[in-house]
């Protein structure tokens, strides 16, 4: 019989999970030796996908401003046009 592992916080538990799915463990063997259900894992596996997913993703507003805001532009424009 597996002792079942314990953390002392849920910070080290989801550390302890990505170095599994890093290891490539199965999801049977891992949540026996953790105590949680498949469903459980997997929940927990999602989040941490997905979290991961955003460090990657450009953050709205990260990009160069704009010099001239729309009304400098219209007037910019509307002055060369006539």
């Amino acid at each position: 019989m597996e002792t079942i592992l314990t953390f002392a916080s849920t910070e080290d538990k989801n550390q302890h999970i990505i170095s599994e799915l890093r290891n490539r463990k199965t999801i049977g063997e891992f949540s026996k030796r953790v105590g949680l259900t498949k469903r459980q894992f997997q929940r927990i596996k999602k989040k941490i996908i997905k979290i991961m997913a955003s460090w990657l993703e450009r953050k709205k507003g990260s990009g160069r401003r704009y010099s001239l805001n729309k009304s400098q532009k219209l007037q910019f424009f509307t002055k060369f046009k006539t």
